[in-house]
């Protein structure tokens, strides 16, 4: 078999830290590899190991990637094609301090993340906001637990927007036992829906106007024939 002296592929292909010492011996490694009868899956995988050092991922303690989208860098310029739209929605739903204080606000529902796997359970938050006197200003509470001892997190709706800036800095960059970073406050999602056809009232329309004749003499009306 002739082993081809050129190689479409340079060095400058390849942005490992890796690169080997010679295309020859790369090339004699893979013919050797090829009489011993190795699959073929094998031999590709020993020349990109040869090329490229794949980085080993890090993971957490339960076996899972530790990247999130809480990680992801904050986006100043904010245009209608530049951002997805997970992270369009995220810097839409983030807390304006500044108009929360000038009652600038009109949303009342706020997003607990990162919660800690000890509080994701409605009666145990319940009791933890009325020893922390926050049981009065809110409406409704819904949890949404973790896997197992995994952080979880919580829609809160406040009763009125001039309870939602301490609600909101109650929690937000607060770190409890169990947690593997702070809590991240932000505003809920909130899907535009058609009205409910069933529950919009309906105008009620009266009873038809009705018009009373009178005849125009006291014969009586004869009808044509067959009526």
């Amino acid at each position: 078999m002739a082993v081809a002296t050129e190689s479409p592929i340079g060095p400058d292909t390849w942005t490992g830290s890796k690169s080997p010492k010679s295309f020859g011996e790369v090339e004699v490694a893979v013919l050797q590899a090829m009489e011993t009868k190795i699959p073929s899956h094998d031999v590709w995988s020993s020349m990109a190991e040869a090329y490229i050092e794949i980085p080993a991922v890090d993971k957490g303690e339960t076996g899972t990637p530790t990247t999130s989208v809480d990680s992801l860098p904050v986006v100043e310029d904010r245009g209608i094609d530049a951002l997805p739209r997970h992270i369009d929605l995220l810097q839409l739903n983030e807390l304006n301090w500044n108009q929360l204080a000038g009652h600038q606000e009109w949303r009342t529902t706020l997003h607990l993340r990162n919660l800690t796997w000890k509080l994701c359970d409605e009666g145990t938050l319940q009791t933890f906001l009325e020893r922390s006197g926050l049981m009065e200003s809110i409406e409704k509470i819904r949890v949404k637990p973790g896997i197992g001892q995994r952080s979880g997190s919580a829609p809160l709706r406040v009763k009125t927007v001039e309870e939602v800036g301490k609600v909101a800095k109650f929690f937000h960059g607060r770190q409890f036992p169990g947690a593997r970073s702070p809590v991240a406050v932000s505003f809920a999602h909130s899907h535009c829906r058609a009205p409910d056809p069933f529950k919009v009232p309906q105008p009620s329309f009266g009873d038809p106007y009705r018009v009373e004749c009178e005849h125009l003499s006291d014969e009586p009306l004869t009808l044509p024939p067959g009526l």
